[in-house]
């Protein structure tokens, strides 16, 4: 692709489309293997196994950057390109409406009903008043959609540091931003305000990345193999650091800060290193966003986060303690997860008066 192609393309999301499949088919991949994971508990496996564990661990470097990236991408395309959300009370609608509405329906109707049907622990013992008051009100284990208010959270405050990152060096904000996730871990987890602060910096990344599209395509495509080469390099010596990471749990501020910024660059480079990739592949094979199954997934990346991790719960409460094969019980957790919640939002779809608990 020429600096030509690149300017007449700036428009086109195609590449961040597929990025967001992927993304979220990594994510549901994370999801379906837990069970196997040494730092999940909820369910035991008979039959562990350490590849699983493993693949989980490297998902977990990347895969919420990696989301959050995206959002600041798009968020630039569309707030500053397509002039939308021109005011905060625009955007604070259209955000309730998208994030915050799902999250206490879904919460209420799917995630919690779920978990009490396979005796989740942190549910056993609570009446549903508790559930509701003490977990869902205050964003505190209620499974993946912490993901949703964390994200509002970050769009809510993006909109004010925006109007200081057009006044000041984009440097000095990226400092700032560094600064408060490397410190977020002091910032109470209610509400998820902690995770919030962490990944704002993500946040940032992708609306900087968009902002500055067209240079880094051309370095991509000029450069692709050295960075290629680079971003997994890092990537590879930052998953070995976080496998040793527990070894250093008790070790001095600096050691803690140290490895708090290792793990920002590792979900930085994995967060990259996938954008990459993406890019090429989108570059190759201009046709693949038109076929069938891309467009469908395409459509529906915000249905399947919203309902597929309670059935995956489902899957581990029923075959979780059966002799089965960790490679079939991961297949079937994911691809059913998928088609469950392929499902899910077609009947809610067809009713009038429940789409909007889809956002839409």
């Amino acid at each position: 692709m020429t600096e030509q192609n690149i300017i007449k393309e700036h428009n086109k999301l195609e590449h961040i489309i597929l990025l967001k499949i992927f993304a979220i088919l990594i994510v549901v991949l994370g999801h379906s293997t837990l069970i196997y994971n040494d730092n999940w508990t909820y369910f035991i496996a008979i039959n562990q196994s350490k590849f699983f564990h493993y693949l989980k661990e490297y998902i977990n470097t990347f895969q919420m950057p990696l989301f959050v990236f995206i959002s600041g991408y798009l968020y630039y395309f569309t707030h500053v390109e397509q002039c939308k959300y021109n005011t905060f009370k625009i955007l604070i609608n259209k955000k309730i409406k998208k994030l915050v509405v799902p999250y206490l329906c879904i919460g209420l109707i799917w995630v919690v009903p779920i978990r009490y049907f396979v005796e989740y622990e942190n549910y056993r013992s609570l009446k549903l008043i508790q559930v509701i008051f003490t977990k869902v009100l205050v964003v505190k284990d209620v499974g993946h959609l912490w993901f949703l208010i964390m994200l509002f959270n970050i769009f809510v405050i993006f909109y004010f540091l925006e109007k200081l990152i057009k006044k000041q060096n984009a440097i000095l904000v990226l400092f700032l931003l560094l600064g408060l996730a490397i410190i977020s871990y002091k910032i109470p987890s209610i509400f998820q305000l902690k995770r919030s602060f962490y990944y704002l910096l993500f946040f940032y990344f992708g609306y900087i990345f968009r902002l500055k599209t067209k240079e880094i395509k051309l370095l991509v495509l000029n450069k692709q193999l050295l960075i290629t080469f680079f971003l997994v390099l890092l990537n590879i010596m930052g998953f070995y650091i976080k496998l040793l990471s527990p070894v250093f749990a008790e070790s001095s501020i600096e050691i803690k800060i140290m490895l708090a910024c290792l793990k920002i660059i590792n979900g930085f480079s994995g967060t990259i290193l996938f954008y990459v990739i993406i890019f090429n592949i989108s570059c190759k094979y201009k046709g693949i966003i038109h076929t069938k199954y891309i467009r469908l997934l395409a459509d529906k990346t915000f249905q399947i986060y919203l309902f597929h991790e309670p059935y995956i719960y489902i899957i581990f409460f029923y075959l979780g303690m059966t002799n089965i094969h960790p490679a079939l019980l991961v297949s079937i957790s994911f691809l059913g997860s998928i088609c469950i919640s392929l499902i899910m939002d077609y009947l809610f779809s067809r009713l009038y008066y429940l789409k909007f608990m889809l956002g839409k």
